[in-house]
């Protein structure tokens, strides 16, 4: 393997980005592949985004809301549940395409010379698109409660995007880069997400797992290390930027200011990995035609 010196990876990768940037007229066409390309053919087209997502907020809300008693004494359950839902399915569906996106696009790799950092970006893309059509949802709740987000909670937003696309794509190319010598890192994945969704407080309040915590004699560690996991940093953030029934629940509020250290904390971890990812991706992207 060839061996870069500090100071000439950290050329290399500057210059890696630059070559990125050139390319932002094919990652574009490449998401519209992708997002046009999944539902073509099909009766109802785009509106697929919507009816996967809508049958899982039917479940959570009713289910685990109702029957399970999560939304007990939440005013405006819905919009906690959507503002929280949407930041876990858009990591979730970021990292887990992204860890596949050089296999999936072994074609374009092994026939045409691109920058192999487009293709888990791409994924990233896609990921946002869904994003943001299911703010219909968010919308939906708003009228149906008949209330609007407070405008100064919505700062939170802020850290949130600054957090979850650098901290996506770092687990995006970093995976990608494993997945085309260890084949399996895309099924462990799909393990591993399924118990962080669990572990973050994206369906119930975060205090539940606090309360839960309590139980054990080292309760507080346990919990200092359930909240350190940046995705439940973020999901809590969308919830305080996008619920306006904080002062109906205030003991729900985490965050005392935007500017709290641990939220901001979890922003610069993800942009710490995002660095040390391209590190990895630049060390190993020779072999990537080869491996594929």
């Amino acid at each position: 393997m060839h061996i870069f010196t500090d100071k000439g990876l950290k050329q290399s990768m500057f210059s890696d980005i630059q070559d990125i940037f050139k390319h932002k007229y094919v990652i574009y066409l490449l998401i519209n592949r992708e997002v046009v390309g999944r539902f073509k053919g099909s009766f109802l087209g785009f509106a697929w985004t919507l009816v996967k997502p809508a049958t899982m907020l039917f479940v959570y809300i009713f289910i685990i809301g109702g029957f399970l008693g999560a939304s007990r004494n939440i005013s405006g359950y819905a919009i906690l549940l959507i503002s929280g839902l949407m930041i876990w399915n858009f990591c979730s569906e970021a990292i887990s395409t992204a860890t596949a996106s050089l296999n999936s696009n072994s074609g374009i790799v092994k026939k045409i010379f691109l920058p192999r950092q487009i293709f888990p970006i791409v994924s990233i893309g896609v990921a946002a698109f869904t994003l943001v059509t299911q703010l219909l949802f968010l919308t939906i709740a708003y009228l149906f409660y008949q209330v609007t987000p407070i405008l100064s909670n919505l700062i939170y937003i802020v850290p949130v995007i600054l957090g979850v696309f650098p901290l996506c794509l770092a687990f995006g190319l970093l995976l990608s880069g494993v997945n085309i010598i260890f084949r399996d890192t895309q099924f462990i994945l799909d393990v591993v997400l399924t118990l962080t969704f669990w572990l973050t407080p994206a369906i119930y309040p975060w205090i539940y797992a606090r309360d839960f915590f309590k139980q054990y004699e080292m309760g507080y560690i346990m919990f200092e290390v359930y909240i350190a996991n940046p995705f439940t940093m973020f999901v809590m953030a969308s919830q305080q930027a996008f619920w306006p029934h904080f002062q109906d629940n205030s003991d729900l509020i985490f965050f005392d200011s935007p500017f709290s250290f641990r939220l901001w904390f979890s922003v610069a971890l993800s942009w710490i990995l995002l660095w040390a990812s391209l590190i990895f991706f630049k060390r190993i992207q020779g072999k990537v035609s080869d491996a594929i």
